[in-house]
């Protein structure tokens, strides 16, 4: 038997912390950074996710998000 576990990577937005801008949850990282990193700056999310310890789902999670 194979275990599988999923869950989904939630954005949040809280009023006070990061200006209310929507980020990863439990951390200070907003998804404009990280489109940035990614659209502006050339980074790959593999990199983003690697060097900020961050899951590759939440990279891609935020470059999705609307």
């Amino acid at each position: 038997m194979t275990l599988v576990i999923c869950y989904m990577v939630e954005i949040v937005s809280t009023e006070g912390f990061l200006g209310g801008q929507p980020r990863i949850a439990e951390r200070r990282i907003s998804v404009v950074q990280i489109v940035e990193w990614i659209q502006e700056e050339g980074m790959e999310p593999e990199t983003v996710a690697a060097e900020f310890d961050l899951e590759l789902a939440s990279i891609y999670r935020a470059l999705t998000y609307q």
